[in-house]
């Protein structure tokens, strides 16, 4: 009777984990990331089929591209990695936007049900837990820029 109830401990957890991880790709619809400092904004908004990159303050630009399969493929790969609940709780590595040594940034990751935004971080330095994602939404903002 206690393996019975210990497997279906198991196999209830390992079920629910999966669903988790297969919600966080399935339900996602885009990503946005945002800097400002007190002067300026930089926002960053990925969907599946478009790629807006807008900046404001003193060299304002706006461009927008849509969004290579490849790297919405990517970016799905990566979001899979990170838990949407906990984004919120996710520690900055550091702490400069304080003291205006980096702009401010954060993430939100947009779904059909509820947006699940980052606590505020420096820009190019992100929790550990989303470094990487980060990452791979700078460099695909950096193509759409050159363009």
């Amino acid at each position: 009777m206690k393996i019975a109830a210990i497997l279906f401990v198991i196999i209830t957890s390992i079920s629910m984990t999966c669903d988790s991880l297969k919600t966080n790709q399935e339900s996602v619809t885009g990503f946005q990331y945002e800097t400002y400092t007190r002067g300026s904004q930089y926002k960053i908004i990925i969907t599946s089929n478009r790629t807006l990159v807008r900046q404001t303050g003193l060299n304002s630009f706006q461009q927008e591209l849509n969004t290579p399969e490849s790297k919405w493929n990517e970016l799905m790969q990566l979001v899979r990695k990170v838990s949407l609940d906990e984004l919120s709780a996710y520690k900055p590595q550091s702490s400069g936007r304080s003291l205006d040594a980096a702009p401010h940034a954060t993430l939100e990751v947009l779904t059909a049900d509820k947006n699940y935004k980052s606590s505020t971080f420096d820009h190019g330095n992100p929790p550990t837990e989303i470094e990487s994602l980060v990452k791979a939404i700078l460099t695909l903002a950096e193509t759409v820029e050159k363009q």
